[in-house]
């Protein structure tokens, strides 16, 4: 592994002064570092997965170098690594649009709107149908409603946790750790007892950065729940 000399001959890598470590907000950790050695040192450079030699919270990832006329190889390389304990925070981001539904999904559909000329055989409000008619529903099969997806990104030094997260895709969800400062819209409400989950993971991926998993995964959100019969809960 480098180590950081003050003084000695470019025989060893030499870390150069200057470098910065930056945390991101949600606390991951990033250095890049630059060192310098005769090109008879490159066997020890920095490999994946080795300390910082000043922080050992953080591994390199991958390094480079260059060998310039005189035979001096400046190596750079860039570690990661997490501020506290296995993972950061998640970051988040919301995205609320409207999307088509089929009217019966409609919250009001069984109090009220079934009731004004709905034909079940028929699966429409029909023009033949005088309550129908007067009720200006002729016609309306689907309705435009407020669908939430939120994307999110943390990383996790912890394999087992990615593990968890590849098992969530496709599962409903109650809570989920780190989601405290989701804003939903208000109003979703269930379309029967059966749809007693709102939240689904529909996505995940993962990347491997040294000891790190960066991990994104997608949550759908339904403002009428999902079917429990239909979904398998995750809690």
């Amino acid at each position: 592994m480098a180590k950081l000399i003050k003084k000695g001959s470019l025989s060893t890598l030499q870390l150069q002064p200057d470098f910065v470590i930056e945390q991101d907000g949600f606390g991951l950790l990033t250095s890049k570092l630059t060192f310098k050695g005769e090109a008879s040192s490159l066997g020890s450079i920095p490999k994946s997965g080795e300390a910082h030699p000043i922080d050992g919270r953080l591994k390199c990832h991958r390094s480079s170098y260059t060998i310039n006329r005189a035979g001096l190889a400046t190596i750079t390389s860039d570690y990661v690594g997490i501020e506290t304990a296995d993972r950061t925070r998640i970051q988040i981001k919301g995205n609320i649009v409207t999307s088509t539904q089929p009217i019966q999904t409609h919250p009001d559909f069984l109090k009220t709107l079934k009731a004004l000329g709905w034909s079940s055989q028929n699966q429409a409000f029909l023009e033949t149908n005088a309550q129908a008619v007067q009720s200006a529903l002729v016609g309306i099969r689907f309705f435009l409603s407020a669908d939430t997806q939120i994307t999110a990104t943390y990383y996790t030094s912890l394999k087992s946790e990615v593990n968890d997260g590849v098992n969530m895709v496709g599962k409903t969800f109650q809570k989920m750790p780190g989601m405290e400062d989701v804003v939903l819209p208000t109003g979703n409400i269930k379309m029967s007892a059966f749809h007693d989950r709102f939240a689904m993971i529909t996505g995940l991926s993962y990347e491997k950065f040294a000891h790190l998993y960066k991990v994104d995964f997608t949550i759908r959100i339904s403002p009428g729940g999902y079917h429990n019969k239909v979904y398998q809960k995750h809690n």
